[in-house]
């Protein structure tokens, strides 16, 4: 322990003797590794946490497909959504959402803002409780049509940030909609959105629109089931209704993903392609900083030849240079 001790105090008064090349050295070495941090912390929100919703890995995307043309996802139904929830054996909730063009009026005149129409337990099924105020009943009513979630921005951009929001009346597309909730800052889904509004139909009248594919839809797996398992569930859901309505999805199949997985594929591939960058980079720091170490042994000749002389082994010296760049 002593001679651990003698190390490092001998390493420090080195590594102060040569200050340059210390500056040098630690300066490159913060380079690479705050790079390499900063982008792989990125790319862990993006690939492997970009929902802050609990139990993510019990929460899948389902979306129609085309099987024989592509497995990409594409927007559900109405009529199908609802079969989907009456019909399944594999999710204990099931929610959907879709674009609304919300055209806000304000101080400044008439601005768009990104809004989405949910269903009524799209909230409850992420289970991500609001900043302040409540969210939606999950038994829509006719009542709570004009009632509007924000988001944390939109509250601190929109709404100055006032903790008398709730309650106020903000103008969409002519009408009054009134703020029941601000969601927390992190709550960002579906992406970028700044206003939600309750989606309230009846199934009756959604499975007269099986043409019009419009929802992106979220469910949460019950217990013990897998995606795989809720996959094939899905698959012969999916047969029957081509089965029952040949003209709107004869062809068509019912894709189950993870919700984590869905992220856009393109954002993905950039994150790995940036990852492979920053590592490669890190490389060369260590390589840089590995030339600088042998550029300056050259000049502790002497030292080495000296300390060797006095009796020190190459494994103490060895010890020695490793205490040395361990420091760095």
């Amino acid at each position: 322990m002593s001679s651990l001790v003698a190390d490092i105090r001998y390493a420090l008064r080195v590594l102060s003797r040569n200050r340059t090349f210390t500056m040098v050295a630690v300066a490159t070495l913060a380079l690479g590794i705050g790079a390499n941090t900063a982008i792989f912390s990125m790319a862990n929100a993006i690939l492997y946490h970009p929902f802050p919703f609990p139990d993510l890995d019990r929460m899948v995307a389902l979306g129609e497909t085309i099987p024989k043309v592509t497995s990409e996802q594409y927007a559900v139904s109405p009529g199908n959504y609802f079969d989907w929830v009456d019909r399944n054996h594999s999710f204990s909730q099931m929610a959907a959402y879709r674009a609304w063009d919300a055209m806000l009026t304000g101080p400044q005149g008439p601005q768009a803002v990104h809004a989405s129409l949910v269903s009524p337990n799209f909230f409850s099924l992420l289970r991500l409780a609001p900043a302040m105020g409540r969210v939606f009943v999950e038994q829509g009513r006719e009542n709570d049509r004009n009632q509007i979630v924000v988001s944390y921005g939109f509250w601190q951009q929109r709404l100055g940030a006032a903790r008398d929001v709730l309650g106020r009346v903000v103008v969409l597309n002519g009408l009054g909609y009134t703020v029941i909730a601000v969601m927390p800052k992190e709550f960002d889904f579906p992406m970028y959105t700044e206003i939600w509004a309750p989606w309230i139909t009846t199934p009756e009248q959604a499975r007269s629109e099986r043409a019009r594919r419009e929802l992106g839809v979220v469910a949460r797996l019950r217990p013990g089931v897998s995606p795989a398992r809720a996959q094939a569930d899905m698959n012969g859901l999916g047969e029957r209704l081509a089965r029952e309505y040949p003209l709107a999805n004869a062809g068509r199949g019912i894709s189950v993903k993870l919700l984590r997985d869905s992220v856009d594929e393109y954002a993905g591939r950039f994150m790995a392609v940036v990852t492979g960058a920053v590592a490669f980079l890190l490389v060369l720091v260590c390589a840089n900083v590995a030339n600088l170490q042998l550029a300056r042994g050259a000049g502790r000749r002497k030292e080495m030849a000296l300390r060797i002389a006095l009796g020190a082994g190459r494994a103490r010296i060895a010890r020695q240079l490793f205490t040395e760049g361990l420091l760095l």
